[in-house]
């Protein structure tokens, strides 16, 4: 190609002023085409001759300001003969990268062994798709969404990052604007900054309720979790205000206790 460029522009600059076509002899022959004109930039067409006529449709264009010009149904192959898109470059090893492959909107790379193709894509549907397989879109893996959601797993993200799927991590960070220690407060401060109409249900409240609902008060039932699922961040603050209710409970319990205890020492 870099050969192709700098023949066109040696040839570009010595016919501009002529304004006379270069043809090479023998049946597979080829034109260099200069038209005339004054006007800027300046043009070197190059063409190929199919079934005795020049095929101006598969032209290239090499322009005085330094661009070449390519149809979109040729491709351009480095260090690859057979290019599977608009581009295809291929190392001495075998690895490509591929523009467009097979017409799709994508940046392809492809490995040495032909395994594990890898595509960025862009479709009609607004998304940036991840996939894996011998043609882009094959097995889609990530979804970018032009809202900026993101999807693993799924093409539909409802959230800034949806996965489909098992997530591990060694460590999960969640703001939390009201932790549960409102408990405490309002129950050894008569008042809580963090939860003011936080009110510590008795033990008979929470008896009627959980006979009645078959769950926590505060606490999603099993319905509501398995038709919107179970609100991490919520969910947890939750159990650790009951964790600190049940601990409530058992130092009023652990009172009660001792007190007996007393009250039965002295009768004896």
């Amino acid at each position: 190609m870099k050969k192709v460029i700098l023949t066109a522009a040696v040839l570009f600059t010595g016919l501009a002023s002529q304004g006379q076509d270069l043809i090479s002899g023998g049946s597979n022959s080829w034109i260099l085409h200069t038209p005339d004109g004054g006007s800027l930039p300046h043009k070197l067409h190059i063409a190929p001759k199919v079934n005795g006529n020049w095929s101006w449709s598969s032209e290239l264009e090499y322009t005085s300001d330094g661009v070449l010009k390519v149809p979109s149904k040729l491709a351009i192959g480095m260090g690859d003969d057979n290019p599977s898109g608009s581009f295809a470059a291929q190392t001495v090893t075998n690895m490509k990268l591929v523009l467009n492959k097979n017409n799709a909107s994508s940046i392809s790379f492809i490995p040495n062994n032909s395994d594990s193709w890898f595509h960025f894509g862009h479709g009609l549907n607004n998304s940036l798709e991840l996939s894996q397989g011998p043609n882009p879109g094959d097995i889609k893996l990530m979804t970018f969404k032009n809202t900026g959601y993101i999807g693993i797993g799924t093409q539909n993200p409802d959230q800034l990052l949806t996965v489909k799927g098992k997530i591990h991590s060694e460590e999960v960070i969640v703001d939390l604007s009201v932790p549960a220690d409102y408990v405490f407060e309002k129950y050894y401060e008569g008042t809580s900054e963090l939860k003011e109409d936080y009110k510590m249900p008795s033990l008979e409240e929470v008896e009627a309720f959980t006979k009645k609902n078959h769950h926590l008060p505060s606490v999603p039932s099993a319905a509501t979790i398995q038709k919107e699922g179970l609100q991490l961040k919520e969910m947890t603050n939750l159990l650790l205000q009951k964790i600190e209710e049940l601990t409530l409970y058992t130092i009023e319990q652990e009172k009660r206790i001792k007190a007996l205890e007393k009250k039965l020492a002295e009768k004896k």
